[in-house]
């Protein structure tokens, strides 16, 4: 993109953040970051108002918004350490509050996310065991399979010794190349 058509996109994001729901965060984080930006990168004011839209919004966030805006703000380069504690604790606390409204790429996305944001508090590891130890991996792509496989291991939940997991991991196997489970 030319550097006006970039200015003036970041721009419209400065004056509409405002008035972004879940999606509309998720999606311009991550449009922003496939052009090319990143937490360290973006403009301090577009941070600031897509950071405040989302600490505004993140109590009313439904699963997908949820799931979304974790992977998006991972993607930018956001953790546990960067991420505002206010941001955070309602993006925490809205995990919490739907975890069985996740469907099964809402649940691979948002693991994933949280444990490479360095999330790895009681809770999560819970909620990571208890998908690992419940998990059917027929109701599972390929891909979310192994976005639960390699969140439980950088939480390091113990997936090798669950049997569910273990299965997983032998489906896995069957149908991608092994060495992208190493």
């Amino acid at each position: 993109l030319s550097k006006e058509l970039t200015a003036a996109l970041l721009d419209s994001v400065n004056k509409n953040a405002t008035y972004f729901n879940s999606q509309g965060i998720a999606n311009t984080l991550l449009a922003l970051n496939q052009m090319g930006f990143n937490k360290t990168n973006l403009p301090v004011k577009i941070t600031t108002a897509l950071l405040d839209s989302a600490n505004k919004n993140a109590t009313n966030f439904i699963s997908q918004g949820i799931a979304n805006t974790l992977l998006a703000l991972n993607q930018m380069g956001f953790n546990k350490t960067n991420l505002p504690a206010e941001i955070t604790t309602k993006l925490l606390d809205s995990v919490n509050k739907n975890t069985t409204y996740f469907n099964p790429q809402e649940i691979a996305n948002t693991l994933l996310a949280l444990s490479q944001m360095g999330h790895h508090n009681d809770w999560v590891k819970s909620w990571c065991k208890t998908i690992a130890v419940t998990i059917n991996p027929q109701k599972y792509q390929n891909k979310e399979l192994l976005q639960i496989i390699t969140a439980c291991r950088l939480m390091q939940v113990p997936c090798a010794q669950v049997n569910v997991i273990r299965s997983v991991h032998e489906h896995l196997k069957r149908h991608i190349s092994y060495s992208t489970l190493q």
